[in-house]
């Protein structure tokens, strides 16, 4: 009966520690803040790759997030993100997202392949700083949204 208690308690603990914790930071030097920095760049140059004519409008980031711990909620280690969206329906959907592809690619960026999800084309992507996806909805419009990995609080 002791022994199965045991067992239990270490499964329970195994399993915490595999599904709460966030994504270790990758192989990069940077701060959240220049990880911040570099996606905020990425996610306007997609955007602007694939609508030249119209300006992107990038929401301010909000607060960092904790990632760090077992259940990946102490402030030790932190990510934060940044979302965009295209001022205007896109004519051509499919020239619009091979265009952020493009950019995205050039900007030292790993973009996966297209596809299509609820009506929406989209694609993921991931790169020195972290990762996200571009997506083109059924009403044209472009989003852009992307999260730094998690990475040491320089604060903490």
């Amino acid at each position: 009966m002791r022994l199965i208690r045991r067992l239990v308690v270490f499964v329970c603990c195994v399993a915490l520690a595999g599904c709460g914790a966030a994504p270790e930071k990758k192989e990069t030097k940077m701060t959240p803040a220049e990880a911040l920095r570099q996606l905020h760049k990425v996610a306007a140059a997609a955007l602007g790759a694939a609508f030249p004519e119209a300006p992107a409008r990038l929401d301010e980031p909000g607060p960092k997030q904790p990632c760090g711990g077992l259940g990946g909620n102490e402030d030790t280690k932190i990510k934060a993100g940044v979302t965009g969206r295209s001022g205007r329906p896109a004519s051509e959907p499919k020239a619009a997202v091979d265009a952020a592809r493009g950019k995205i690619e050039e900007l030292g960026y790993n973009p996966g392949e297209p596809f299509d999800m609820g009506g929406a084309r989209q694609f993921q992507f991931t790169g020195p700083a972290g990762g996200g996806t571009f997506k083109i909805g059924t009403d044209g419009l472009a989003e852009i949204s992307a999260e730094t990995y998690c990475l040491d609080n320089p604060d903490k």
